[in-house]
């Protein structure tokens, strides 16, 4: 495998869609049958990888999806099932520097029972090389079956927050992978906490889960982050002020003669219907009259 070529593949089909790309990969530390330097060669792996997808002048950047060992037919995430623990973190992240890559950004999962088991701490001290913490902040899997709602974000992300502070891990070095399924206002919550709680930003899981009307709403909404500020609000204008106060004025006043016009055409009408009453009664007694000269004694 020649991996320069499998890479600049993936950077042009992304580029193309305007999305840039970095590499990211699930790592185990050790694994049945293997050598005591699989950790190394993993990280080997990986820096090779993330040397390749750096543009020239870029740092070389690997995700890592540092995940629990689960228990399936096919065996995934850390093994530390296996004993993988905080040597394996160390020869790891040494053979990522000879591989040839720069910063290591971690996406984890950040409830209370899931990082002891991939050795965060072990990680967290390594702040020169592990320069992010991408929490999977699935709050809409945290809550199922039934819908996530703004209070269950903003619980799962102010935890998420905390939990990493406690391992002095600031929040402009957290970057919340929110899940893709969330419903527009509240993915729109999502992203303005995430600014809110000083995060340094924020990224989706994933796109094909995205609705259209969620993505509709990201793609609208103002970026918090965007280092130019939000967009610029008109100024006061006094001028157009006193103009438009001056039309609503005119309009008023040509509105006050139109009530007066109405008025007065309403009591003509009022003068007319009482003369045509005072017809209609003086003909019915006429008719009346006739009526009985007509019909004998």
């Amino acid at each position: 495998m020649h991996i320069p070529d499998v890479v600049r593949a993936d950077r042009e089909i992304y580029g193309a869609q305007g999305i840039g790309w970095i590499p990211w990969g699930v790592i185990h530390g050790r694994w049945g049958g293997s050598s005591d330097n699989y950790a190394r060669s993993e990280g080997h792996l990986a820096g090779r990888i993330a040397r390749a997808g750096a543009a020239e002048g870029e740092m070389a950047v690997y995700i890592v999806d540092l995940e629990p060992h689960y228990f399936a037919p096919f065996p995934a995430f850390w093994r530390e099932d296996l004993g993988a623990g905080p040597a394996e973190v160390m020869q790891f992240l040494a053979g990522f520097r000879e591989g040839g890559g720069d910063e290591i950004w971690l996406a984890v999962d950040p409830r209370v029972g899931h990082l002891p088991n991939v050795s965060f701490s072990a990680w967290a001290e390594q702040g020169l090389i592990v320069r992010r913490i991408l929490p999977m902040v699935y709050f809409t899997d945290f809550v199922a079956p039934r819908a996530a709602t703004a209070r269950d974000t903003e619980v799962a992300l102010s935890n998420a927050v905390a939990t990493f502070g406690d391992f002095g891990i600031a929040p402009p070095a957290i970057y919340p992978v929110l899940p893709a399924p969330a419903t527009p206002s509240v993915m729109e919550f999502a992203i303005g906490l995430s600014h809110r709680l000083g995060c340094g930003g924020v990224s989706v899981y994933h796109r094909g889960n995205l609705s259209l009307d969620t993505a509709n709403t990201i793609a609208g909404m103002y970026d918090p982050w965007d280092p130019a500020g939000a967009p610029e609000t008109p100024s006061f204008d006094e001028a157009n002020v006193a103009t438009a106060l001056q039309e609503l004025s005119l309009t008023k006043g040509a509105l006050r003669i139109l009530t007066s016009n109405l008025r007065s055409l309403a009591e003509s009408i009022d003068n007319e219907l009482d003369d045509l009453k005072g017809v209609h009664n003086v003909l019915s007694a006429e008719l009346l009259d006739a009526r009985n000269e007509d019909e004998p004694n």
